[in-house]
C-alpha cells in the first residue's frame, strides 16, 4: 500500500489523475454492467462510439463466449459470436440499422469464421 501522506504536490496530482480516470471509466461502463447483470463479463472494450463486452452465461459453466454490442453505451440487442463479428454488428448499427444484414454479408465476403468461441 502506498503512503500518500509523504508525496509531493506533483506526485499527488499524478496519482489523483490515475484514480479520476479509473473512476470515470467505471462510471461510463456502469450502464453496460447493469444491462449485462445476468452474464459474467470478462472484458469490455471501448472504441470511439462502439463498446463490446465479452460475456458468458452464468448458468452455463462450459458455455460459449458471446460479444454484446453497444453504441454510445446503448445496447444494440445483438450478440456477436466473435469479436470481429461484433465489430461488424456495431458498424451496421451505426450506419444502417441494428437489424441490417450487413454483418452476415460482410462476414461471407471476407470469408470470416463466425463460429462461437468456447471457454
Amino acid at each position: 500500500m502506498r503512503d500518500f501522506k509523504n508525496l509531493n504536490t506533483f506526485q499527488k496530482k499524478k496519482y489523483n489523475h490515475i484514480l479520476d480516470v479509473s473512476e470515470e471509466k467505471e462510471a461510463r461502463l456502469k450502464p453496460i454492467r447493469e444491462k449485462l447483470s445476468r452474464y459474467t463479463i470478462h472484458e469490455i472494450w471501448e472504441m470511439n462510439d462502439y463498446q463490446i463486452a465479452k460475456i458468458t452465461n452464468r448458468k452455463d459453466k462450459n458455455g460459449e463466449i458471446m460479444y454484446a454490442t453497444f453504441i454510445n453505451y446503448e445496447s444494440l440487442h445483438h450478440f456477436g459470436s466473435t469479436f470481429d463479428h461484433a465489430v461488424l454488428i456495431c458498424l451496421a448499427g451505426k450506419y444502417e440499422n441494428p437489424n441490417s444484414m450487413f454483418p452476415m454479408y460482410a462476414a461471407k465476403m471476407l470469408d470470416m469464421k463466425v463460429e462461437p468461441e468456447s471457454i
